[in-house]
């Protein structure tokens, strides 16, 4: 989807943009006033800082979007935990908040080892939030 909105925003709109800047060109060299001139260029100077404003509001609204989804709080739920020494835990149920910030996270276990099936790890003990959620060793073994 996103590939077929790209070409056609860009290789449709090229051809007409292009047909008509040939044109401004051509017609450039035959005006026969300096004020028609002038306003040939001030059409030229305005399409092209145009085409340059939404290249680059094109470029920022779909190369930094999938960053910043990766960073939410909303992203964390779903994603797997494991412990440091790689050993699967479970996967992330809730996100814990307290004062602005993230107090932990309830983890749904999916291991045999651990008795209980939901734990709650605080932020202290989470190593890194990434792809995956590595958490210390020693929050698991308290729990078995």
């Amino acid at each position: 989807m996103l590939k077929k909105t790209v070409e056609i925003l860009f290789f449709g709109g090229s051809v007409p943009l292009g047909v008509l800047m040939i044109y401004s060109f051509v017609s450039l060299f035959s005006v026969d006033s300096n004020e028609g001139f002038y306003r040939m260029v001030a059409m030229i100077m305005i399409l092209i800082l145009l085409f340059g404003v939404l290249l680059v509001l094109f470029l920022f609204r779909f190369n930094f979007s999938k960053k910043l989804a990766r960073d939410r709080v909303r992203s964390l739920p779903g994603k797997k935990v494991f412990s440091v020494h790689g050993d699967f835990v479970g996967n992330v149920g809730d996100v814990l908040l307290g004062e602005n910030a993230i107090y932990g996270l309830k983890i749904l276990v999916k291991t045999d080892k651990i008795k209980n099936k939901k734990i709650i790890i605080k932020r202290a003990n989470i190593r890194n939030y990434s792809d995956v959620i590595l958490v210390d060793n020693d929050v698991v073994e308290k729990y078995v």
